[in-house]
């Protein structure tokens, strides 16, 4: 089926796996037709590497009734795929990715020139995109831009952690005054310290119920203080390990370490995900380990952050369900109150994989993507080493012939 044999080995391994989008179903099979269309139809209209673009654009204009962005948007998206041969030929034979989806990985890649490291996300991206679990949902553009990102601000050059990191440059502040009577603040600094500013004018924002802008303007003044909480979720097993924030994404180990150092609480997240409570509401840390588990809403396909989800118990508290991670799951409102109605049952699985249920007798399966889930836990371990292993070369003196670094574990 597929020519390429990492993506064949994973199709065999996974043969029974699929996509919702991909169902026996009447309505399914007409979006797959309208993707494989869309995609053909762009692909007729891809201008040659020569032709007079503005030209081009009118031309398809004229022809298709889209807006000169829209067409610009999906000319780079058609032509990234020529440099991503993995995720070319995946989408050549089961054209799963609509318009919206490619335009993501483009925007989310477009930073990058370093071919080598394009060929890295190729793979893993192709990878990312087959499924592994029967009627897994398909991962939104959101979900998948945001792994992109995660990738390049790991792996990219200028993030290189074999060179020993500079000290940080300390936050840049400027203040605008117009002559209409208002003024602008911007502040340039480092991910951590701009994270515990935002947290903390968030905080008194809330506390007060006031605008963000006042809870800033409290706490340069010194009316206020606030306690700032910040869940910065890193393995302490694994050295040189990478830390992740909702919000951000991964951080470097550099930026990773400084926050670490400034932690005035650190909780073990595997006694929090064996951890029952016999309360209602559930515990910080039980909640904490639930959303970095989780990464998103587990409802079907919204892909919004848990960072401020709602924690919903499978089996309900009044049934006897308890308040623990197996029995816990982060849902946006609107997938809670959907599921509250009886309109759609969950069932967790010790992955923390959900089978959604729906009145219908139909069903899909949602994979977690937080930096606690299993999958997230394998690639921290994978890069932890390779940072490692990496540091170890370079401190080794030099040889006549020194053996080269170890190859990276993709």
């Amino acid at each position: 089926m597929y020519a390429t044999p990492d993506l064949q080995d994973h199709h065999d391994r996974y043969s029974r796996a699929y996509f919702s989008t991909e169902v026996d179903d009447p309505a399914a099979q007409v979006a797959a037709d309208l993707r494989r269309l869309e995609y053909e139809l762009w692909a007729s209209l891809l201008p040659g590497d020569d032709a007079d673009l503005a030209i081009s654009v009118l031309g398809i204009q004229r022809l298709t009734g889209k807006g000169p962005r829209q067409i610009d948007n999906i000319l780079s998206a058609m032509h990234r795929l020529k440099e991503l041969p993995f995720v070319c030929e995946l989408q050549e034979i089961t054209h799963r990715l609509d318009m919206s989806r490619l335009i993501a990985i483009d925007l989310a890649l477009s930073k990058l020139s370093d071919d080598e490291l394009i060929a890295q996300i190729d793979r893993k991206l192709a990878l990312y995109l087959m499924p592994t679990r029967a009627n897994q949902i398909l991962p939104t553009s959101g979900q998948i831009r945001r792994r992109i990102c995660d990738w390049i601000r790991l792996y990219a050059p200028k993030l290189d952690v074999d060179k020993k990191p500079a000290a940080p440059e300390p936050p840049a502040f400027i203040a605008v005054h117009d002559e209409n009577g208002r003024s602008y603040l911007n502040l340039d600094a480092a991910t951590d310290v701009a994270l515990q500013i935002e947290n903390a004018v968030r905080e008194r924002a809330r506390e007060a119920g006031c605008s963000e802008g006042e809870a800033l303007r409290d706490l340069v003044t010194g009316a206020a203080k606030v306690r700032i909480i910040l869940n910065v979720y890193r393995a302490h097993d694994v050295e040189d390990a990478p830390a992740y924030v909702f919000g951000v994404g991964w951080l470097t180990p550099e930026a990773s370490d400084r926050l670490a150092d400034a932690a005035t609480q650190v909780r073990d997240m595997d006694e929090a995900a064996e951890k029952v409570s016999p309360a209602y509401r559930t515990p910080d840390d039980i909640r904490a380990y639930v959303i970095g588990r989780d990464g998103t809403c587990r409802g079907p396909g919204h892909g919004r952050s848990t960072e401020h989800a709602q924690m919903d118990h499978a089996v309900d508290f009044a049934d006897g369900g308890c308040t623990c991670a197996a029995n816990l799951s982060s849902l946006c409102p609107t997938c809670h109150n959907i599921k509250t109605d009886g309109r759609m049952f969950p069932v967790i699985f010790p992955g923390g994989e959900i089978a959604w249920l729906f009145e219908d007798g139909t069903w899909v399966l949602v994979e977690p993507e937080g930096p606690l889930s299993r999958k997230a836990r394998n690639w921290v371990q994978t890069l932890g080493q390779r940072i490692t292993q990496r540091r170890a070369y370079h401190r080794v003196p030099e040889k006549e012939d020194p053996s080269p670094p170890p190859s990276p574990q993709w």
